[in-house]
């Protein structure tokens, strides 16, 4: 699916209300996925929940990514599916670059994401990869990828990524004012690949942070939503979405 459209859907049906969540995945597997309501899971659906009432919402995201290499331009794409960078098949400059890595494409790409932005003045958004077509060397990204729009490559190390969790916690605690409450935290599976057998640090460092009076839960995505006052639900890629729930009393 095109998680861009979705996010888009979304804003423009609930432009008032704060939206935050993510895209079902299968680990690095890219196999299948399915969302459960009604303790049923099927593929295909959506499932939202709803909260109303005198609440207290505080949510942002994390990065911890870098880019390196050269700044490309993408000059053939359709939505969300990139077929050439710089005039250049854009599967040959992924393989390229990621030398032994390459032959387990799509799932090494997590490590890899783009960098994105529609014009040189817009901030970037990170964009995951999602799936290739050796037939006609094409990437499939989990967001729309316009044509025109200036990509990086880029990367990230353990350190980076815990890191920019910690800070972004602790500016979320100090902004939320509040000591108890639901902490939902959805984040991608590539920080999951990066963070390996010491992913559990991460989850460490918000509930060190926000103390035993937050119950946290979360899943790991393909792609993260977040909400802005000035842009509405974004899809994004590579981050850790962070909401904090808490009832104002």
């Amino acid at each position: 699916m095109n998680a861009t459209d979705l996010a888009q859907s979304l804003s423009l049906h609930v432009n008032e209300i704060s939206i935050t969540g993510g895209v079902a995945g299968d680990a690095n597997r890219f196999a299948k996925t399915g969302t459960m309501f009604n303790g049923k899971t099927k593929k295909n659906q959506i499932v939202i929940v709803g909260f109303y009432g005198a609440l207290h919402i505080t949510s942002g995201f994390s990065t911890g990514w870098t880019e390196f290499g050269a700044e490309r331009r993408v000059t053939r794409s359709f939505k969300n599916t990139v077929y050439e960078l710089d005039h250049e098949p854009a599967l040959d400059i992924y393989e390229r670059y990621l030398g032994e890595q390459a032959q387990e494409l799509p799932s090494s790409g997590l490590r890899f994401p783009l960098s994105i932005r529609k014009t040189a003045d817009d901030y970037p958004i990170i964009r995951t990869l999602l799936g290739i077509n050796r037939d006609d060397h094409s990437l499939t990204f989990a967001g729309d990828m316009p044509e025109a729009s200036f990509a990086r490559l880029m990367k990230t190390n353990i350190d980076s990524l815990l890191e920019s969790t910690q800070e972004r916690i602790s500016l979320l605690k100090n902004q939320h004012k509040k000591n108890k409450g639901l902490c939902l935290v959805v984040s991608c599976v590539g920080r999951r690949l990066v963070l390996d057998q010491i992913s559990e640090e991460e989850l460490e460092l918000l509930a060190a942070e926000l103390g035993s009076g937050f119950n946290i839960s979360g899943f790991y995505s393909y792609g993260e939503f977040a909400s802005s006052k000035l842009q509405g639900c974004q899809l994004h890629n590579q981050t850790s979405t962070i909401t904090l729930i808490s009832e104002d009393e």
